[in-house]
């Protein structure tokens, strides 16, 4: 015997036999819910940071042309995150995994860096160092606004999910694409 309690609707269920004799009689379906909307869902709760850039040399200090500048992104820009969302039983958890960095270099180039980049450490030796995400300039940025060039940084992010309290046979995992901040 259903209860009626959760997501869905009362029905009635009518019933026609050999004889022309009918009867009814009071169902309640439950609701199905979407994992597909509930991903989204928790997508929506999810927070994600916008990216914490490090130059080396520093934004604030003087670039030089012809000099390889490090980009990367610190702090918890460069960490996976998850929400989760309920309803009907069913949970669905998204988690948001950062994939790769598009910098805009603000000289009309930009460098696509599938890492977070390495932070320059001043405590270590240059030779015992490194990073697979760099940029040289080849022009001055004399005469530009400020005379500088200014950078930005997209992050994209890899959506996942996955979710419990599914009915047998109904997909328990999906991919919801990419996402930028």
């Amino acid at each position: 015997v259903d209860d009626g309690t959760g997501p869905g609707a009362w029905y009635l269920k009518s019933c026609v036999d050999a004889t022309g004799n009918t009867w009814a009689t009071p169902a309640w379906i439950a609701q199905a819910v979407d994992p597909v909307a509930l991903a989204q869902q928790a997508l929506d709760y999810t927070s994600i940071p916008a990216p914490q850039l490090a130059l080396n040399p520093a934004a604030d200090r003087i670039q030089l042309v012809n000099l390889p500048v490090w980009l990367a992104v610190t702090g918890d820009g460069w960490k996976p995150t998850s929400a989760s969302a309920s309803a009907g039983g069913v949970t669905v958890t998204t988690t948001a995994t950062p994939t790769q960095v598009l910098w805009n270099m603000g000289d009309g180039n930009s460098v696509t860096c599938n890492g977070p980049g390495a932070a320059y450490d001043p405590n270590l030796a240059d030779t015992a160092q490194h990073s697979d995400c760099t940029y040289t300039y080849r022009t001055s940025s004399a005469g530009q606004p400020n005379n500088s060039f200014a950078i930005t940084a997209t992050e994209q992010y890899r959506v996942t999910w996955t979710a419990t309290g599914l009915p047998a046979g109904t997909p328990a995992a999906g991919d919801r694409g990419t996402i930028t901040r």
